[in-house]
């Protein structure tokens, strides 16, 4: 992987040799060659050790593991919790840094679940369930419907602001991973956080549950390969995460897991629950690295 994806970065640095050779071309060489930007998938929350404690930022994220291997070095705004506002927020912030440039040749991108209610739904779904909180259809219907709110223009907006910020850059913007993979059983899944109601009670997601979950996060990913679709930035690519990679590595799946269950507490690893594990941070960055091959 590592040969195929530093003979991509070479080709596309090409480009940019003879425009750097020149003076006239020197205020347009501003930039790192890779940015990231995005949430706590982008950050890879619940992996020590962190480069920043705020957003949780590991160095065993995917945008670092892809930059090694691309023989780059990265500058990742990416952090939990992100919204696209948020993330809005960082392409600004790179942008007026000079990070984020028309030097910048690549630049990756996972947002969008933050915009929703999601993570309250899945414990609504469990068998641990907030109170008084609808049942889990209605849970998920609110996700839905805050995905159908705009949530595709929003990202598109991102997209376009990076763009327009880095008008060189390969724009990958990377989809969710289904959490439970293909399964028709029970799947149990550690304990709640003492922060939650229901704190060290045993979860479990029946199959109805799994399946419903899985649905919703496919609508996510419909409408984040629609953002992209729709935002006329030609240079801007989807990367389904599941059918390249994810697919039988889910929380419940044939495969060996690449995701966190309700991981046990602490006050640094709890926001990791359903996030990618170190497995699965290397599984997205060989899926980008293989996109950029493509």
């Amino acid at each position: 992987m590592k040969t195929r994806a530093a003979a991509v970065l070479a080709a596309i640095l090409l480009g940019l040799s003879t425009l750097a050779a020149t003076p006239a071309a020197a205020a347009s060489t501003t930039g790192a060659t890779y940015v990231a930007v995005g949430d706590s998938i982008a950050a890879g929350n619940g992996l020590l050790p962190y480069l920043d404690e705020g957003c949780l930022r590991s160095t065993r994220s995917y945008p670092e593991l892809l930059a090694k291997d691309l023989g780059v070095a990265v500058v990742s705004a990416a952090c939990s919790g992100a919204t696209t506002g948020d993330v809005m927020g960082q392409v600004e912030k790179l942008a007026r840094s000079g990070d984020l440039g028309p030097a910048t040749e690549l630049v990756t991108l996972t947002v969008g679940i933050n915009d929703t209610a999601w993570r309250d739904a899945l414990i609504v779904c469990s068998n641990a369930p907030l109170p008084d909180a609808p049942p889990c259809d209605a849970a998920l219907a609110l996700v839905e419907q805050m995905i159908a709110a705009g949530l595709s223009e929003r990202i598109a907006a991102v997209i376009a602001l990076i763009h327009a910020s880095a008008p060189n850059a390969q724009i990958v913007v990377t989809g969710y991973p289904l959490p439970f993979g293909d399964t028709d059983r029970t799947c149990r899944l550690g304990v709640l956080g003492p922060q939650l109601p229901g704190a060290h009670a045993p979860l479990s997601f029946d199959a109805i549950a799994t399946a419903a979950i899985n649905d919703t996060a496919g609508t996510l990913n419909d409408a984040i390969a629609t953002a992209v679709g729709s935002s006329d930035v030609a240079d801007a690519q989807y990367v389904d995460v599941n059918a390249e990679g994810f697919d039988g590595h889910g929380l419940c799946d044939s495969g060996s897991r690449w995701m966190t269950g309700f991981l046990p507490v602490t006050a640094r690893t709890a926001e990791g629950s359903f996030h990618p594990n170190a497995a699965g941070q290397t599984g997205y960055a060989e899926i980008i690295a293989a996109a950029l091959g493509g």
